[in-house]
């Protein structure tokens, strides 16, 4: 028997031990605050604002171009509603955007006045880059700038969304 060759029980106890850590490590790397899935939801939601704050900022330009030509005496076509629109209204905003983007989701909160244009009060459009999305963008404007945004849950409580 002292020719036996084989793992001893020390050896699997190390063994054991070491994967245990690097298991440990593994999850500790993956979750917490500095972990790669926050690091990845992180650089989501910065994704989501970034797209929303482009498509208010694009219809705000495209809204501004279209009452810069009118007022330049240019004759384009208005039978267009989208060139047609020239006070950067929350609905007239929401309207460019669904334009650009037929498949997102744009909502202005209920009870705005979708008359008024974008004063140093603001405006606040609702964005999701698509319906299902379980993220949305409030975007704020005021007097036709981009001024904040936030990522947040998606609701559809207290807004009412621009189909047009």
């Amino acid at each position: 028997m002292k020719n036996q060759k084989g793992i001893t029980l020390i050896a699997l106890v190390i063994t054991i031990i070491v994967l245990l850590i690097l298991a440990g490590v593994s999850i500790a790397m993956l979750t917490g605050q500095n972990g790669i899935l926050t690091q990845a939801q992180n650089a989501n939601d910065a994704t989501i604002k970034g797209e929303a704050e482009e498509a208010v900022k694009l219809a705000l330009n495209t809204i501004t171009t279209n009452n810069s030509a009118q007022t330049a005496g240019v004759n384009y076509n208005t039978t267009n509603s989208i060139t047609a629109l020239t006070t950067p209204t929350a609905k007239n905003v929401a309207k460019v955007i669904k334009n650009n983007n037929t498949s997102c989701y744009v909502a202005i909160p209920t009870g705005t006045d979708t008359n008024s244009a974008s004063s140093a009060t603001g405006i606040t459009i609702y964005y999701r880059n698509n319906k299902s999305a379980n993220k949305e963008v409030a975007v704020t404007v005021a007097n036709g700038i981009v001024t904040g945004s936030t990522v947040q849950d998606a609701t559809t409580s207290g807004v009412t969304e621009i189909t047009e």
